[in-house]
């Protein structure tokens, strides 16, 4: 980007207004279920761009069930960028990248499935091993969130990540 000055300045511009949404967001506990997608939607794009557009995104969800339900701001974000930093480490080929982003709602709860063809589980936890300077929190952040979430509405539900 920095060889093309129109390229840097819209992605500033972009950079900017993910930073803009994002404190907006944080200003509330729960937030649209849409402006949380097209957050994410924006962060995607970015990363796209950093990447040389190497990376296509998708969104499934049944817009009719999603329009009116609220969430956590930026809960699904740190899953999206560990599929970035560790399904593409090594990443070999001329396959395109993909990450898919689900949404289901089942029984009053939502699930969300963040699916990539990367290097896989296995290959990225050895990878992971050889870079000592990388300390992932993410995961454990996202869980601590959702225990005190449904702590402080008094939920009795046991938040649940599964990676496999």
């Amino acid at each position: 980007l920095s060889e093309d000055s129109v390229k840097a300045s819209k992605y500033i511009a972009m950079f900017a207004k993910l930073m803009r949404k994002s404190l907006d967001n944080s200003r509330n506990e729960f937030i649209v279920f849409d402006q949380e997608i097209s957050t994410l939607k924006l962060y995607m794009e970015l990363e796209s761009i950093r990447v040389k557009n190497k990376i296509i995104f998708s969104f499934v969800y049944d817009s009719v069930l999603m329009h009116n339900i609220m969430i956590p701001p930026m809960l699904i974000q740190p899953h999206i960028e560990n599929a970035l930093k560790h399904a593409f480490t090594n990443f070999i080929g001329d396959k395109e990248r993909e990450i898919r982003v689900s949404f289901a709602l089942n029984n009053k709860l939502l699930s969300c499935s963040v699916e990539d063809n990367g290097v896989g589980l296995n290959k990225a936890r050895e990878l992971k091993q050889h870079n000592k300077d990388h300390v992932s929190a993410g995961l454990d952040v996202t869980k601590t969130r959702l225990e005190l979430l449904c702590k402080n509405l008094k939920l009795a539900l046991v938040p649940k990540i599964k990676i496999s």
